[in-house]
């Protein structure tokens, strides 16, 4: 039977706080995090099979050790635990929680380490799932300027315990727990590949050297920090599109996790954001209508870059008015949509997402554009009549209400309480008609109508 070695390194990023409050000067500033890495190692009966003089376990075990080691004496800030499982029980006895974490997280630990793996002798199964599952209790709260947890996890075969790595992953990330692995296999057949493919990525390692540089990958991108870079992208696809707010929401439990206004640093570069890898995001890029990216999975100790599609154009609405007259809104639909999307004030310019749109202005009566499109980087200008005046002048009480005339078409445009006196109002430009009755009179027929225009910037006065 030909033989087969797969080493699974997974990156998990349990929580990750970049910065940290002064309190004695009220300041922010950057603390370099803690990084906790808890190197979950197979202990099953294969890892002691033969591989390049000597077996599986004792190349994990050196290089484990030897990378340990070296990071300890480098950077003071990262912290080592071990668990390990298949080691404590024979496979006669089939045990599938045979998992156990050996070396709590300490500073300085790896002659600690080195010890306890003198000590194991690999015998049992390989319960995979239920090892990283029970992992998560492995980890200490820190409240120093935030903690980096990592897992890395060392095997030599697939799971053969009924665990479902799978589904254990989409668990942890639920829980806020991100499941990245790097997979690196000897010889293995593709049917034994294609059971990491929703566990992470496969790497073909051919000897032990392969090996220790895949790990040594792994573990310089644990240390480092998760940037993040969203691009919004115009319609040419290019990342042009800015100053737009935008909101990151955990994608299981849908609480928000961020909220940044996207800056560039540069014409065409956005700035870049620390972000958490925690898990699945989904994100609201806060155009007009919003624009929607789900599950988002970041890639640890790297720079990720989001691409949307927010192509925009620009709205422009104008008037001109009466000094001191009311300001009006218009309310903005998508076209042949009866949900009003946002107000924008008369003299302002607003982005939309390129699109065909529908306008309805606050005047008295309501002026309405339909199918206003907007194209990439352009401004569709809108200019609206200036109103005129109207100046009543009631005699008497009368109850009253002025109608559009369009062609003989009545439309109601303003109803007033009992009118006496004097009152103004601004209508746009069209032909109108007043009708009226005395408060006193108890007779429809003692109604009356007056006909009127009203010009653009001009005062047109009624006495009745």
């Amino acid at each position: 039977m030909r033989e087969t070695v797969i080493f699974v390194l997974a990156i998990t990023a349990l929580s990750w706080i970049p910065y940290q409050i002064n309190a004695g000067t009220s300041s922010f500033y950057r603390k370099e995090p803690i990084t906790q890495i808890l190197f979950i190692l197979d202990g099953s009966g294969s890892m002691k099979a033969g591989w390049e003089g000597t077996t599986r376990f004792e190349i994990a075990k050196r290089l484990l050790v030897q990378t340990i080691d070296s990071i300890e004496k480098a950077n003071q800030n990262v912290r080592f635990a071990l668990r390990v499982f298949g080691h404590q029980y024979p496979k006669s006895e089939n045990n599938c929680k045979d998992s156990k974490l050996e070396v709590a997280f300490a500073a300085n630990n790896a002659d600690k380490i080195r010890r306890k793996l003198d000590l194991v002798h690999p015998q049992g199964w390989t319960p995979i799932a239920y090892s990283i599952f029970n992992s998560m209790n492995d980890f200490p709260i820190l409240n120093q300027g935030g903690v980096h947890n990592i897992i890395i996890l060392i095997t030599d075969g697939v799971e053969n315990c009924e665990g479902d790595p799978c589904a254990i992953g989409e668990e942890l990330l639920k829980r806020g727990i991100v499941l990245k692995p790097f997979i690196i296999g000897l010889g293995m057949d593709m049917e034994d590949i294609a059971k990491f493919d929703c566990v992470g990525q496969f790497y073909d390692a051919a000897d032990r050297e392969a090996f220790a540089n895949t790990l040594d990958i792994v573990v310089s991108q644990a240390l480092h920090n998760t940037t993040a870079q969203v691009n919004l992208l115009d319609d040419y696809g290019n990342p042009t599109q800015t100053n737009v707010e935008m909101t990151f929401y955990n994608a299981f439990t849908d609480e928000i996790e961020y909220n940044f206004v996207h800056t560039m640093i540069s014409p065409g570069v956005p700035d870049t954001i620390p972000i958490n890898p925690v898990g699945k995001y989904n994100l609201v890029v806060h155009t007009i209508p919003p624009t929607f990216k789900y599950n988002i999975e970041l890639t640890p100790g790297r720079h990720n870059i989001i691409p949307v599609d927010v192509p925009q154009g620009i709205l422009s609405i104008s008037m001109d008015r009466f000094a001191g007259s009311e300001e009006f809104q218009c309310l903005i639909r998508q076209a042949g949509s009866p949900q009003t999307l946002t107000l924008q004030d008369i003299n302002s310019k607003q982005n939309y997402l390129v699109g065909s749109y529908d306008i309805e202005v606050l005047t008295l009566p309501r002026v309405r554009y339909y199918n206003v499109e907007l194209s990439q980087s352009t401004t569709q200008e809108i200019n609206i009549p200036k109103p005129g005046k109207l100046n009543l002048n009631s005699r008497s009480a009368v109850v009253a209400s002025i109608f559009s005339d369009i062609e003989g078409i009545f439309e109601k445009v303003i109803e007033f309480e009992p009118l006496h006196g004097r009152t103004s109002v601004n209508l746009q430009p069209g032909n109108y008609v007043l009708v009226y009755r005395e408060v006193g009179s108890y007779e429809s027929a003692s109604s009356e109508s007056k006909k009127f225009i009203i010009r653009s910037g001009a005062i047109s006065n009624i006495e009745f």
